[in-house]
């Protein structure tokens, strides 16, 4: 039987192309992906990612890693087993990881990252996205299985405790932090699930979120951060710092 998690992915997996918010998430991610880089997805659901960059980014390859066996299934079937890239796979420059959504599900989220990192070559980027600020939790976030939400400043500390030189640290969606108020307060948990968007208000809430993410840093709120690492040798590393 599938859990909230996994049908909610399911579920959003036909129109998630076009949807707003994944495409916004992937906007936010794509200033750390080289021209020509083999993107590693990481816990990739069901393939929103992979979808969004098939049409964007052609000029990237896109491998996926998803240990649920129902949402491995429909990547192989979407993407081929060609794309699917098991922990030992070898990697070469450029190459981008990114954990959309992930690593707020598991209990050691430094952990993770340090085991994704510790494959991609000196110089690769890692990018993540969380679900931001620990005062818009809300039994949604029970319901889909997460931990923890972040701040700026926790998701640049996993990152630099993972062994990364975190670079980029900022929240998107602050147009949505009055909708994750109301869901709090009114305790509700959505089934796990997006609600339905009417194709006039996905495209206005698309153009909102584009200019929003032009804030960068300046936005003080929002309903997720994205932030990215860089892989460097520690010995690099505590060059850079002196």
């Amino acid at each position: 039987m599938s859990t909230p998690l996994v049908s909610h992915l399911l579920s959003q997996e036909p129109n998630a192309a076009n949807h707003f918010w994944y495409r916004l998430r992937a906007r936010a991610i794509n200033q750390f992906i080289p021209t020509g880089a083999t993107v590693l997805d990481v816990g990739a659901g069901a393939g929103s990612l992979g979808m969004i960059l098939k049409q964007h980014r052609p000029d990237v390859a896109y491998r996926f890693r998803e240990p649920e066996p129902e949402l491995h299934a429909k990547l192989v079937e979407t993407f081929g087993q060609q794309s699917a890239a098991p922990v030992g796979t070898p990697f070469s420059s450029p190459t981008s990881a990114v954990l959309l959504d992930v690593i707020e599900h598991v209990e050691d989220d430094v952990a993770l990252v340090r085991s994704v990192a510790e494959e991609l070559p000196v110089g690769s980027k890692l990018a993540v996205t969380v679900p931001a600020l620990t005062m818009l939790w809300s039994r949604w976030d029970t319901t889909v299985g997460h931990y923890r939400r972040y701040n700026r400043k926790q998701i640049r500390r996993v990152l630099t405790d993972a062994g990364l030189e975190a670079v980029d640290a900022r929240y998107i969606f602050p147009e949505m932090f009055p909708v994750a108020v109301a869901r709090r307060v009114l305790r509700l948990d959505g089934g796990g699930d997006f609600p339905p968007v009417a194709r006039p208000v996905n495209w206005l809430l698309w153009v909102i979120g584009k200019l929003t993410q032009r804030l960068g840093r300046l936005s003080p709120v929002g309903t997720s951060v994205v932030a990215a690492g860089v892989v460097r040798k520690r010995s690099e590393a505590e060059a850079d710092t002196k």
